[in-house]
């Protein structure tokens, strides 16, 4: 748990998430802005909490995938700063089963939606 906590905290310090992104993708940048990232552990398991200005596809499950590489110590923490600076896709970790991925929330900020 405590390499997980780690590494969920490594990914605030990064913007440029191209190695979290699938490949063909139609995004013009790789930027987003992580607002929170953090493991909790429940009575069915651990639970990664993410929320951010925007995803990338397969983002979230990159993220999971490659976190739990560490967890496990088949990553280190300076193989996961590299990953993330690879900008490589190939670097990350996407076998995640979907079943475990849920979207919980979206959430604007006030005024972008704007009545019909």
């Amino acid at each position: 748990m405590e390499k997980l906590h780690e590494a969920a905290a490594i990914v605030k310090e990064y913007t440029d998430f191209t190695s979290f992104s699938k490949r063909n993708t139609q995004v013009h940048s790789f930027n987003c802005r992580i607002d929170y990232s953090y493991w909790t552990e429940e009575s069915y398991g651990f639970m990664y909490h993410v929320a951010a200005n925007r995803f990338l596809r397969g983002m979230v499950r990159g993220l999971v995938g490659t976190m739990l590489r560490v967890g496990r110590g088949k990553l280190s923490i300076d193989e996961f700063h590299a990953a993330i600076q690879a900008k490589d896709c190939t670097k990350v970790d996407f076998a995640v089963p979907p079943q475990g991925l849920s979207l919980i929330k979206v959430a604007y900020p006030e005024g972008i939606l704007q009545p019909v």
